[in-house]
């Protein structure tokens, strides 16, 4: 049984280390492209610092992986080498997920693996407790606030079926608690932005009305796709959300109502939208005619609900039952605090005169 550490010459002066494992006289390597670094005598001092971490890194790497051949994973090294790599058995969760919406989700997040993987193959046993922090890490320096809680969500509940089918001993997550990343909030549309969107052209005038649309309801993507006309009874909305399975009810804005045009059968579509990224790309276009420095996505639609609710002064719980939340937890978190309730609550304290007499 052996470990050797290796190293590949890149362009630029780069180097990469894989390692060369032996067991029963077999042998594979596994190659370790997030641990690449500039090698060489010229470099600056963020270089060397960067190579420095890096090699120290890969001590322990070796060490831990040594440590786990020695207690006996090798039983799960051999049996994923000679089947399938998790890239493929993430691949093919995907594929027969039930969920078309939660499907979306969990392509994004597969796409963000292969990203940091850095490579088409990834085998079970390279996956460990300090691999999936790594990954982690990575999600929430390229990504804002819930998005890298849920990718991560989905990566896990993956793994644990991958463990009970034998491809882990032990599910290398289970040590690993997520909190929301919080020091970038989402973009929002102020009341005035929401106006110069609605002047602005967009090339797809049933992606410019449901949007318009989920900006005075506050539903998702998902919803709005789904929406008919029996949904709609007297300019009132009733549906079940498709994410919580919850029911939602509330009386239509003006605005809303013209967003969905002449009324038709009551199995029709109220709005018939391209796919949820042909969507995102007629709004990046409205966004820039607009001439709003923003990252917009559909989703920006009910967060500017709910928080343009909250900045006109609506009680928190009444917003918290008109976007469907069970909790008003989760509507303080999902709603960011109005600079102009922070205003108005510190102008409610009395005024004292400061003066000495």
């Amino acid at each position: 049984m052996a470990i050797t550490k290796r190293y590949r010459n890149g362009k630029n002066g780069y180097v990469t280390p894989y390692l060369d494992y032996h067991y029963e006289g077999k042998r594979w390597t596994e190659t370790l492209t997030h641990l690449k670094y500039k090698a060489g005598q010229n470099l600056t001092l963020v270089e060397k610092h960067d190579a420095k971490e890096k090699k120290q890194l890969l001590q322990r790497i070796v060490k831990e992986k040594e440590l786990k051949l020695l207690m006996g994973d090798y039983e799960i090294i051999q049996k994923t080498t000679n089947k399938e790599d998790f890239i493929a058995y993430l691949e093919n969760y995907i594929k027969n997920y039930p969920s078309k919406n939660d499907a979306r989700i969990y392509t994004s997040m597969y796409n963000w693996f292969k990203r940091f993987a850095g490579k088409s193959r990834v085998f079970a046993f390279e996956i460990d407790e300090a691999y999936l922090r790594r990954f982690l890490k990575y999600l929430e320096a390229n990504l804002n606030y819930e998005t890298p809680l849920t990718y991560f969500k989905k990566l896990r509940k993956v793994i644990r079926l991958a463990t009970k089918e034998n491809l882990f001993r032990t599910d290398p997550s289970m040590g690993i608690q997520v909190k929301i990343n919080e020091t970038r909030s989402k973009d929002i549309l102020t009341q005035k932005e929401i106006e110069l969107l609605i002047s602005a052209q967009c090339p797809n005038i049933q992606v410019k009305n449901s949007f318009i649309f989920a900006l005075y309801t506050g539903l998702r993507f998902v919803d709005i796709n789904l929406l008919t006309w029996k949904n709609i009874t007297d300019n009132n909305l009733s549906f079940i959300q498709h994410k919580t399975n919850e029911p939602v009810s509330m009386p239509l804005h003006p605005t809303a109502i013209r967003c969905m045009g002449k009324k038709k059968a009551p199995s029709e579509k109220i709005f018939c939208l391209p796919s949820h990224t042909g969507c995102l790309k007629s709004i990046c276009k409205w966004v820039k005619n607009a001439e709003i420095d923003k990252h917009i996505t559909f989703h920006t639609a009910r967060h500017s609900f709910g928080s343009n609710l909250v900045e006109n002064g609506v009680d928190i719980s009444v917003t918290a039952r008109l976007l469907g939340h069970k909790s008003l937890k989760h509507t303080m978190r999902y709603v960011r605090t109005s600079p102009t309730l922070k205003l108005n609550a510190i102008n409610t304290l009395p005024i004292f005169s400061t003066t000495q007499k």
